[in-house]
């Protein structure tokens, strides 16, 4: 079997092809023409592998575009992309969309048995009338189809092709033969709102069998394992900083309340004051400027280490280094986590994690049980098990090796099994 996997969003492309590869599938990455490009440029493939030689020969570019200018019938891709791409130049974009035919679609993807993607795929294959295989949905409330990302109606001509391709993208997503998602909020409502029948499926998007190299080039990343040496307790938060709530109106992004771990650091600091802590954060998202003056504001600068926004082969390395790594705190039931969430398990470190299940709920909708979470509902519970830790330090081990173990039974290659199941 030849299986096409289209798009690169978060790295989880690039994650399920190696999966598929290990169990002797021929799997295939075909990159969308803006994977990796401007804010996402730390989503690409030798991010994410410190030996992608391996990796290179099963990796292919396209001149897909992920957005909804593809889905456009050709003739008026060719009237209207000059026009698009001459805006682009004027705002200083990174980007130029080349025209798509039906020829060039039918000629990169025939000679593949199945199709796995997200993004706007199933619009974009409705052209050639090919079904997608599996579709996941990367965005809370599946890209294309929920109007929180869509252009204001005030961009008269954008949010016309928007809706369009949104019709399309409808069209399409009823043609997959399997849409999977596991996020039970948003986005299981918008799927029942189009009544779209979904599998209760995580995404492998971490790959695990990552080959950690001993020492590392990049200098910031080595001054910092250098000062975690000498610490007693340390926490990584690498999720994107968007808390305030102007931010999250700009951007319309939810909460990820990263300001709970300000707070509750600051309270260990100045409870232990003889600890020797860090927290290392990443400049990354709406936030950063914001949380730099709440570290001023509470007198705990000294503690915080800041890292440039990084790849995700580096994160994995610092996650070693680490006591315990922070996920998102988002407030919304029945919300699963993200990939931070996935990187901490998959390397064996206590998560914080916000977790809006009842008790028994986790496991009656996916079938197996929750991984061993510091449950994080509201912000006094990071202070509390920051706190436990201290007291507790051999739960660090405990706690991280069964992390790792649940990690390796219920998703990792194991849920990438279930994937090939799927499709054959």
């Amino acid at each position: 079997m030849r299986v096409a996997i289209l798009g690169n969003m978060n790295n989880n492309g690039f994650s399920i092809m190696r999966y598929f590869r290990d169990i002797g599938v021929d799997a295939h990455l075909i990159l969308y023409s803006n994977d990796g490009v401007g804010k996402l440029n730390h989503f690409t493939t030798q991010n994410d592998s410190f030996n992608i030689d391996k990796w290179d020969k099963f990796i292919h570019k396209s001149k897909i575009h992920n957005g909804p200018n593809h889905v456009l019938p050709h003739t008026i891709q060719i009237l209207l992309f000059p026009f698009i791409n001459f805006i682009y130049k004027i705002l200083g974009r990174e980007i130029e969309i080349d025209t798509l035919s039906k020829d060039e679609l039918h000629i990169l993807f025939n000679p593949y048995d199945s199709i796995i993607t997200s993004g706007y795929a199933p619009a974009i294959l409705s052209r050639i009338n090919r079904p997608v295989s599996i579709f996941f949905p990367y965005a809370m409330g599946i890209e294309g189809i929920c109007r929180l990302y869509s252009p204001p109606l005030k961009s008269f001509f954008n949010r016309i092709i928007f809706e369009y391709a949104r019709l399309k993208q409808l069209e399409g997503l009823r043609q997959c033969d399997f849409i999977l998602n596991a996020e039970l909020g948003v986005t299981k409502v918008e799927l029942d709102k189009r009544k779209l029948k979904f599998r209760n499926l995580a995404i492998p998007m971490v790959y695990d069998k990552i080959n950690l190299p001993k020492e590392i080039e990049d200098y910031d990343l080595a001054g910092i394992a250098s000062e975690l040496n000498a610490c007693s307790f340390s926490v990584l938060m690498h999720s994107s900083l968007v808390w305030k709530e102007e931010s999250c109106r700009k951007y319309r992004a939810h909460s990820k309340n990263n300001h709970w771990v300000i707070h509750g650091f600051s309270e260990l600091v100045k409870a232990r004051p003889y600890l020797r802590t860090k927290l290392i954060i990443l400049e990354y998202g709406p936030d950063v400027e914001n949380t730099k003056r709440l570290i001023c504001e509470l007198n705990i600068a000294d503690h915080v280490m800041w890292l440039k926004k990084t790849s995700r082969k580096n994160i994995m390395w610092l996650l070693q280094r680490v006591t315990v790594a922070c996920g998102e705190f988002i407030d919304i039931p029945k919300t699963f986590w993200g990939g931070t969430g996935w990187e901490v398990l998959a390397s064996g470190k206590p998560l914080l994690q916000g977790f809006n299940f009842s008790d028994d709920e986790f496991e009656e909708h996916f079938g197996y049980p929750p991984p061993p979470l510091l449950i994080v509902n509201k912000e006094s519970d990071i202070y509390f098990h920051f706190n436990d830790i201290c007291d507790n330090p051999s739960l660090v081990k405990r706690i991280g090796e069964e992390s790792q173990k649940w990690f390796k039974n219920y998703n990792g290659a194991a849920i990438a099994k279930k994937w090939l199941e799927l499709i054959n």
